[in-house]
């Protein structure tokens, strides 16, 4: 199957389930050869990163601390410009090493928010790791540390990405055609 229908919106395969796990194997490789995974803390942003932080986590040879925070922006196919999280799940994070896994960056705006509340924080250190980057939308200058794909700016859903709660359940990861 080379084509799925969501939302009343055509959408045809762009990466499959085995390019996925090869290169989320690939990251996970790099992140524990470059830090101590046992001084980090991995912070999984929802919806959309659960998946691809499930898969990138598995992949690991050794268990990581992990928090769980919902972070949104987006509405339909676009970000809405507003960045919501719930700012009191991290309390006592003075100097700690937080390791972001994201989805997707686009304009970078939930990073950009979300980096820059840690930082008045005062967190010892952050890192990104994204699947997805579209370099073309960037207003911020927030890039991961460890990137999956670099993207034109397409829409995609799949793999833990949706198009207004739909799609997150796809192995592969697909694209809106024509467009």
């Amino acid at each position: 199957m080379d084509e799925i229908e969501i939302n009343n919106l055509t959408f045809n395969k762009y990466l499959s389930a085995e390019a996925l796990a090869a290169r989320v194997k690939e990251l996970a490789a790099e992140i524990e050869n470059d830090i101590d995974l046992n001084e980090w803390t991995f912070v999984i942003l929802l919806n959309g990163a659960y998946v691809f932080a499930s898969d990138l986590l598995r992949c690991f040879t050794k268990d990581v601390e992990t928090k769980f925070i919902k972070i949104s922006s987006y509405h339909d196919m676009e970000s809405s410009g507003k960045v919501s999280f719930d700012q009191n799940i991290f309390k006592n994070i003075d100097g700690k090493k937080l390791f972001i896994i994201e989805d997707i960056v686009d304009t970078a705006q939930t990073l950009h928010e979300f980096t820059n509340y840690l930082k008045s924080k005062n967190v010892g250190e952050i890192k990104i790791c994204s699947l997805l980057l579209k370099p073309t939308k960037l207003k911020h200058d927030v890039t991961p540390d460890y990137l999956g794909f670099s993207i034109t700016d397409l829409f995609v859903v799949g793999y833990g990405l949706d198009f207004n709660e739909r799609g997150r359940g796809l192995k592969d990861l697909w694209v809106l055609k024509g467009g």
